[in-house]
């Protein structure tokens, strides 16, 4: 066991012998109870929902999302799919998420989806001007930098405006 896992399970250690403590005041109430007015109660989950991994909340199942004292079935929009939390939503790749539908990405010439799938980003040797890609002009002595997107002058020359001299 390392320093620091060794230093954690005394800190829950400790922890677990105040009452109380590990589930803030007032929570000492076993598992499938919450504290109501000082008292222990049997905790009940609203419908699609279920008792947490703590046994003093509840957490609603994938496709519902929390609302107040409840939970709600997740609307999912045309070409949207459930996210990874399982309690919201995201669109599918080529998509991108306006208020509460998915539109479809419009990709200019000269660029593609870029990693999220959500947008786009130029290919290598243009740069985004607005909505299109442009052509980068990359003059003499020099050469496109590892990103694609911009120029830099060979060693031995300095850049002066949009030259290499």
């Amino acid at each position: 066991m390392t320093g620091t896992s060794r230093g954690l399970a005394i800190a829950l250690l400790i922890l677990a012998s105040i009452p109380g403590a590990a589930w803030g005041e007032g929570s000492s109430c076993p598992q499938g109870q919450h504290s109501v007015d000082g008292a222990c109660a049997p905790l009940a989950a609203p419908p699609h929902a279920r008792i947490d991994a703590t046994g003093h909340g509840w957490v609603c199942d994938l496709g519902y999302s929390r609302h107040g004292k409840g939970c709600s079935k997740v609307a999912i929009p045309g070409h949207g799919i459930l996210d990874a939390s399982g309690h919201d939503w995201t669109c599918q790749r080529g998509y991108t998420r306006t208020d509460d539908q998915c539109t479809q990405v419009v990709v200019p010439a000269n660029a593609s989806l870029d990693a999220s799938g959500h947008g786009w980003g130029c290919n290598w040797g243009y740069v985004r001007h607005g909505q299109s890609c442009e052509k980068i002009q990359v003059p003499d002595h020099a050469e496109l930098d590892y990103s694609g997107h911009h120029w830099h002058c060979f060693p031995g020359y300095r850049q002066v405006g949009n030259r290499c001299i």
